[in-house]
This record gives structure tokens, C-alpha cells and sequence, in this order.
């Protein structure tokens, strides 16, 4: 019933010059890949996925700990963009060939390099322009526009009615030229040589790209991209943590990070609130004076003691799109108890994956602060600010396989108003655990926000955990 925005990384076909087809498994960034090198002839060369590799890539699973998206065998789209296009994220980095989102192929050949042709093999019979696919000229060069990616609808029909896409091949051609022979196995064998000065190579990821102990490893909750196109979903990745930014209510929709204690130090705060440059040009940017004398305080989500390592990262987490309004006795008391707890967690060698947001009630009239320093009324109130995260007991690698249906959640949803804490306390609890007092599940927030959280774990896992409340 969810959305997959994002999939573990899982499966890679690399592509390189003289070398002999192999497959093997190997680890980098704390993900676990299966790689395949496919032989390659000369440096005007074909790509080919067969049948064997295709089915990977249309497969639900290739296995439990890292599932994949998948792309149907009769039709999905392709899409070609440039190596610096940050538009397309995560299309966007050099010489990547990756599912995302779910049946979307996106293939970045590097600079430099023209495709000559994309061949969308059906079952049986020749391939057309008109069934299958062919694509010729298209040349990546410094000067290419990088936010003019080619997007191609993949079907798998003939003129004898409905086939399924069985290969792919993608022929391209390099600066350069390789040298000596060659051998391979399999459907992408083959001998003989081809000579030539200088040499090349191309790599081709089927991955999400997302590295481990990171902000988006486990799902995009609302699918943000970097561009200025969506300035209600605008995606900024920090250097450690994500967010998605509204520049409607100026407000971020949700900020993500990963939690442990390596994340804290020795450096204080000091409150460097800041204006937050990364936005787009011609965007408003928030200043601390916004929130001045209007009775609201300046509502960190990620905060400021997860994140005491060197002053640099310190700083990043005062940018003030980072902030919402928040009243007192939520950012003071509930929302900062169970900041305490995780940092209490995180020294006790626990491990977190934490997201946390703000809500507008849309029975309720929007509300915008008003500052004594600034004439500014865009930046909307929320009505609650909500949090979910997972724990894992340890910090260890592979955290994907690591969280079960036994694991702990936590999703909390605090009234953004005066009374939030002397509801708790008067439910018997502390200021520490008032944040228990509004303890619900994941799968409330995602109703309530419209969002998909931890995407990337497997359904059955994400599905027990999202209706799971934490006592």
C-alpha cells in the first residue's frame, strides 16, 4: 500500500574496457552491492543486459535484506540525463544506470560520451523504432543542457501483438580507444582484439545511491527534488541531514537524519542562527529577526545536541530552514524531552533513524507569525509537530537488515499550543517523558501528512513497524 520513492541499493552492472565478464559481492560506503562486469569490446561498445540481468532488475526482490525497485517488462521509462544534472535526483550522478523511482530506468553516460543507439529486445522478432525503441546521436558534451534530460517511454509490443522486454542495449561510444583482447562468458561473450592510443571506461549502478548511516538511506518521505519546480517539496541535503523545504509556508516539511554517538562532541552551542543561503535565488529567506517578539520560539528539528562534533556541522543545524515556530512549552519541555532520550540512547551505543516535521490542521484557519522586528507574515504556524524514528539496540553496519518487525518506533504528534505540557503532567507524567503522553503510530502521521516513511525497508517490515505504538 506505500509508495516506493526509494530502494536499497542492491545490484550493480559495472561496464568497463578489456575486461573479462565475472560477478562477485563487495562492500562500499557500509552497502553491500552485487556487482556483474560485463565485457566490453572496444571503445565504440554495447552495454548489453540480457535476459538473466534484466530479470534482476524486474524482480520485487533479489533478496530480504535489500529489495529493490522494479521496472515492468512491457513498459517502463528511460531516462537519459547528463552527469551534472542536479535536477533529476538521483539520476544526476556520473556514469550511473539505477531504478528510481519505481519503473523508471535512469541512465547518465558520462561527458563526453555519444549513444549511438538503445535497443529494447522483445521476446522474439526484429526491433522497430516503433515497437521497441532505437535512439541514435545523442552526444553528452560540456555544453549539453543539463536540465533538458531525455525521457523515453520502453514498450514491450509488436505488430503481433503484446511481448515482453527480455534485454537491453545500450551502444555507445567513448573518448578513445582500448587495446589487446578480450574474452567473456555467458550472453556476453566472445574474442578477438581492437587496437588504438588511450582508453576508456563507463560504469553503469543499479542503485539509489543512498549510503548507510545517512539522512535518506531509508526512504525520501515525500519524494523532494532538487529543483526549483517543486518550491512545495524542494529537496537540500546537508552535510548531515536532509530536509524538504516549503517555500509557501517557509517552513521545512520534514527533516531527516541518522543518530549516534559519534555524532556527539565537545562543542557548545551558541546559537548562530542564520539565514539559510542554499535556498534558490529569489526565494525569501528567513531571518532570526522573523521570529522576534512573536511569541514563538525558534523550533530546531534536528537539534542542536545531536550534532556537536566540530563547530561547522554545529552551525548547520541553526540554518533557519531547519526552524519552525514552535511555542514555548513544546520546544522547552515535550519536544526537548525526547530530544534528551535519544541523545541518552545514542550514548548508550544505540543507533537512529529519525524524522520529524510540522503539521497544519486543514480544518483550522492557517496562521502566520508576526514579528516586533520584521514586517514578514509568511511564515505559517504549525498546529502540531510530529516525530518518528527507529532504534536500533547497537550501531553496527547493514542496518537495513538489521531492522526486524521486533524493532523499536517511536511516532509522536504535540499539540503546538500552550497547554501541551500541563496536559501531560496532569496525565501523570514528567516533563522528561511528557513527549509519552502523545505517543501514536507511524502509520497516523503518514494519514495525517500524506508522506511514506522508511520506504526502503521491506513491505512486510515496514508495514508491522508503521502500525506498531511504543510503550
Amino acid at each position: 500500500m506505500k509508495k516506493k520513492f526509494f530502494a536499497s541499493a542492491k545490484i550493480i552492472f559495472a561496464v568497463s574496457l578489456c575486461c573479462a565478464f565475472f560477478a562477485c559481492t563487495f562492500t562500499a560506503n557500509e552497502v553491500s552491492y552485487e556487482e556483474t562486469t560485463v565485457t566490453v569490446r572496444s571503445a565504440d561498445s554495447s552495454l548489453k543486459l540480457s535476459s538473466t540481468d534484466f530479470s534482476k532488475l524486474c524482480s520485487s526482490s533479489k533478496n530480504t535484506s535489500y529489495p529493490t525497485q522494479k521496472i515492468s517488462k512491457d513498459k517502463f521509462t528511460l531516462v537519459l540525463s547528463k552527469g551534472s544534472n542536479s535536477s533529476l535526483n538521483p539520476c544526476y550522478a556520473s556514469s550511473k544506470l539505477r531504478v528510481y523511482p519505481k519503473n523508471t530506468l535512469c541512465f547518465t553516460p558520462s561527458d563526453g560520451t555519444t549513444i549511438t543507439k538503445i535497443v529494447f529486445d522483445g521476446d522474439s522478432g526484429s526491433v522497430t523504432s516503433a515497437n521497441r525503441g532505437k535512439l541514435s546521436g545523442l552526444t553528452w558534451t560540456g555544453s549539453a543542457t543539463s536540465s533538458s534530460p531525455v525521457t523515453f517511454t520502453c514498450y514491450g509490443n509488436s505488430s503481433s501483438g503484446k511481448k515482453n522486454i527480455s534485454s537491453i542495449t545500450i551502444t555507445y561510444s567513448a573518448s578513445g580507444s582500448s587495446s589487446g583482447s578480450d574474452s567473456g562468458s555467458g550472453s556476453e561473450s566472445g574474442s578477438g582484439s581492437s587496437s588504438g592510443s588511450g582508453s576508456t571506461s563507463q560504469s553503469a549502478y543499479i542503485t539509489t545511491g543512498v549510503s548507510e548511516n545517512t539522512a535518506l538511506y531509508l526512504g525520501n518521505p515525500s519524494a523532494a527534488v532538487k529543483s526549483t519546480a517543486q518550491e512545495t517539496n524542494y529537496l537540500m541535503q546537508k552535510t548531515t541531514f536532509a530536509l524538504s523545504y516549503n517555500n509557501v509556508t517557509h517552513n521545512p516539511n520534514w527533516v531527516s537524519w541518522h543518530f549516534c554517538s559519534s555524532d556527539m562532541g565537545s562543542v557548545s552551542r551558541s546559537d548562530p542562527f542564520h539565514s539559510d543561503t542554499d535556498l534558490p535565488s529569489g526565494w525569501y529567506k528567513v531571518t532570526s529577526n522573523d521570529y522576534t517578539g512573536s511569541g514563538y520560539t525558534r523550533g530546531h528539528m534536528i537539534p542542536h545536541c545531536a550534532r556537536t562534533t566540530t563547530t561547522t556541522i554545529n552551525n548547520e543545524v541553526f540554518a533557519m530552514t531547519n526552524m519552525v515556530p514552535q511555542i514555548a512549552e513544546n520546544n522547552n519541555t515535550v519536544w526537548e524531552g525526547l530530544e534528551s532520550t535519544e541523545v541518552t540512547w545514542a550514548s548508550e551505543g544505540k543507533e537512529l533513524y529519525i524524522i520529524c516535521g510540522p503539521y497544519y490542521d486543514p480544518s483550522k484557519s492557517a496562521r502566520y507569525m508576526k514579528s516586533s522586528k520584521t514586517s514578514t507574515k509568511t511564515i505559517r504556524i504549525p498546529d502540531s509537530t510530529w516525530r518518528v524514528e527507529i532504534i536500533l539496540d547497537k550501531t553496527a553496519s547493514n542496518d537495513i537488515s538489521r531492522i526486524t518487525s521486533s524493532s523499536t518506533v517511536i511516532a509522536i504528534n504535540v499539540p503546538n499550543t500552550s497547554d501541551c505540557y500541563s496536559k501531560a503532567k496532569s496525565a501523570g507524567y514528567s516533563a522528561k517523558t511528557a513527549w509519552k503522553h502523545y505517543i501514536c503510530t507511524i502509520d497516523d502521521i503518514e494519514s495525517m501528512t500524506g508522506y511514506d516513511f522508511f520506504a526502503n525497508l521491506p513491505d512486510n517490515i515496514e508495514n508491522t513497524l508503521e502500525a506498531k505504538k511504543y510503550k
